[in-house]
């Protein structure tokens, strides 16, 4: 793993509801796992009001010798493995993704390190060539 940073940040229009910009955390932690300049990975947070956006990811990472699970917090953590958990962002009301291992934050894209204020979601990617 080969940490790299996000450099989009979700922002939000006068009205503090209307996104006007989605941050890139997510496409930072798969160049991060894939070890690839963010500028490698499809920038999938463009797609996200589409349905095909995890294709589109499935296919870059298949691409790239990869698979996208989705797992547990047990069977990540007993892994020793890196991988990726989404939750809740301590920077406002909307979702973040860091990547773990071993139960303890490993790294986070956003600059300022602060990780989640909630874990949800577990996922990992797995190596098929």
């Amino acid at each position: 793993m080969k940490p790299v940073f996000q450099d989009k940040f979700v922002k939000y229009a006068l009205d503090g509801i209307t996104k006007i910009e989605r941050g890139n955390c997510f496409p930072a932690c798969i160049a991060s796992l894939v070890e690839v300049p963010l500028n490698q990975v499809p920038n999938i947070e463009e797609l996200y009001d589409c349905y095909a956006w995890f294709e589109v990811l499935c296919a870059w990472l298949e691409h790239k010798g990869f698979s996208y699970e989705i797992s547990t917090k047990e069977e990540c953590e007993a892994s020793n493995e890196y991988y990726m958990v989404s939750g809740q962002s301590p920077r406002g009301n909307f979702n973040h993704i860091v990547i773990y291992k071993n139960g303890t934050l490993a790294h986070d894209p956003h600059p300022d390190g602060t990780g989640l204020s909630s874990e949800v979601d577990y996922e990992y990617l797995k190596r098929i060539k």
